[in-house]
């Protein structure tokens, strides 16, 4: 059975490093993870996104749509961007929890995103 917690690390130096917490609440494997000083964002197999208070861990939202897992997101500002098996790439609002824009073009797996202030690329199985 596949680990569908997070840990949360402690750096101080390259050679002391200490576990700080773990988040749990995920049904599925979480697949990947970003944050930064506000939020720890989480996306799993179990087609959500959930969100957590970087400063308190303590849990914010969940973030439902995708209708199958998701496989990949970046997080950045008050945006989160997701990738899914379901085909798609949605837009969010992480204040808020809503989904922004929906958009299809892919035909299998989005497997890694990256956007800016201007673009959106993603990479899928279609090839």
């Amino acid at each position: 059975m596949e680990d569908r917690s997070i840990a949360v690390w402690d750096m101080q130096s390259p050679t002391e490093i200490n576990l700080r917490r773990v988040l749990v609440g995920h049904d599925a494997a979480v697949n990947v993870v970003d944050f930064d000083h506000k939020y720890i964002v989480s996306a799993s197999g179990d087609r959500t996104i959930k969100v957590w208070s970087t400063s308190s861990y303590e849990f914010v939202r969940t973030l439902n749509g995708h209708t199958r897992g998701i496989a990949c997101l970046q997080y950045r500002d008050r945006l989160v961007v997701s990738g899914s098996s379901d085909k798609t790439i949605r837009l969010w609002d992480i204040e808020c929890g809503s989904c922004l824009r929906v958009l299809e073009g892919h035909e299998k797996l989005v497997r890694c995103i990256r956007f800016d202030n201007r673009r959106i690329v993603s990479g899928a199985y279609d090839r």
